[in-house]
């Protein structure tokens, strides 16, 4: 037998599921092959302008180091 405490907190546990379940379900959902093009077509046009696709080659915070090439 539960106790009255514990019987409402299941309940609260069980809605609070049911809210969940009809969040995911309400979501809009895309093909994956779509998103992918998706993607890959974003990739593609801003190769160039997009820091996370081309990779800056010099970190402007990092210190230059001189080195003395005869050695």
């Amino acid at each position: 037998m539960m106790s009255p405490i514990s019987k409402q907190y299941e309940i609260e546990i069980r809605r609070r599921e049911v809210r969940d379940l009809r969040i995911h379900c309400a979501c809009e959902r895309q093909k994956f092959s779509r998103t992918v093009l998706d993607l890959i077509n974003y990739c593609q046009q801003n190769i160039l302008s997009d820091p996370l696709i081309h990779r800056v080659k010099d970190n402007p915070f990092n210190e230059k180091k001189w080195t003395c090439g005869m050695f």
